[in-house]
């Protein structure tokens, strides 16, 4: 089996991969089975962490909403909500 990694820019490793063939996915370099199975035990350790701003993402689908609102009248089209509070 041979192994593969893809790492960024500062030379962390983003991904890998193992296949039968030594030919590497666009991108990755050659890696050690440990190294990939390292990475695999990391992803599942820990869970991402997500931290979602409401107030921002209530206030951009706001603004989003009242600028369909505002082409629908343009347009003549039917007004039908769109968002509610």
């Amino acid at each position: 089996m041979f192994y593969f990694k893809k790492v960024d820019k500062d030379g962390v490793v983003i991904s890998v991969e193992s296949k039968s063939v030594e030919v590497p996915s666009p991108g990755f370099i050659l890696a050690t089975r440990q190294q990939a199975e390292d990475f695999i035990a990391e992803l599942s350790a820990k869970p991402p962490v997500i931290e979602v701003n409401w107030k921002a993402l209530y206030a951009n689908a706001k603004t989003a909403s009242d600028k369909c609102d505002v082409l629908a009248e343009r347009l003549g089209l039917k007004q039908q909500p769109t968002f509610q509070e």
